[in-house]
């Protein structure tokens, strides 16, 4: 039912002899993002305080880059409608190596976020534009979670592939300069808000990942987000 409201939300953009002259706008951006993790940070130290020996956490999901691409139709009243899509990836890893042999616990995250975007222009000027933008809809996550130790006659390898769905909210405030009349480019700033949804294996949605005392795993992408974007008008549409 989402889904067909956001098409028919689009169609009507396009046909509306109300709403014109329409200016259609493809935007790849290169996005920068913090991510909040709790419950895998949780299950990483679960990992460095459960073995007897000195294992090390190296790393606990950092803010790393991500990309984005959305296609707009921008109207002459300063609003815009279009659709949006953006990928990130992070990660976590508990270590330890000495003579005898190595322990490594790896845990590999990627998202696909797929949605609608909205933007209003407060600041159209020739040159420059200030635009409040708010996206939402549809996020895919993957974990790959890996175990290995490497120590005569203990040795072992396992890995094991995790997913879920759920919702995503991001507003953010952008700045654009027009280079020309067909290229753009902006710096935006803002956050992202995502509803926490537990992790279940690939294979069998039954299947949960769990912590020691056998509490469901959720994945949470909410965090900081920033980036620098270049905007191109493919066309100018006007009604008559």
């Amino acid at each position: 039912m989402a889904n067909k409201t956001i098409l028919i939300i689009i169609l009507a953009l396009f046909t509306s002899p109300v709403v014109h002259p329409q200016k259609l706008v493809l935007s790849p951006e290169i996005n920068y993002g913090t991510f909040n993790m709790n419950d895998l940070k949780v299950l990483l130290d679960s990992h460095v305080s459960s073995n007897g020996i000195d294992i090390r956490n190296i790393s606990s999901f950092p803010p790393y880059w991500g990309y984005g691409l959305s296609f707009l139709c921008n109207l002459e009243s300063g609003f815009g409608l279009g659709i949006i899509s953006e990928f990130y990836s992070t990660g976590g890893r508990d270590y330890y190596e000495d003579y005898s042999g190595s322990y490594k616990y790896d845990l590999l995250v990627k998202c696909f976020n797929f949605g609608v975007k909205a933007s209003y222009n407060i600041l159209p000027l020739s040159s420059h534009a200030v635009i409040l933008e708010v996206s939402q809809g549809l996020k895919l996550s993957s974990l790959y979670e890996h175990e290995s130790l490497l120590v005569t006659p203990d040795s072992f390898d396992e890995h094991f592939n995790w997913q879920s769905s759920s919702y995503w909210l991001k507003p953010v405030i952008r700045y654009e300069y027009s280079f020309t009349k067909s290229i753009s480019a902006g710096i935006y700033f803002g956050g992202e808000f995502n509803l926490p949804s537990y992790l279940h294996m690939k294979e069998n949605k039954d299947i949960y990942l769990t912590d020691e005392k056998h509490h469901k795993i959720s994945i949470n992408w909410s965090g900081i987000r920033c980036g620098l974007n270049c905007s191109f008008r493919l066309a100018t549409i006007n009604h008559r």
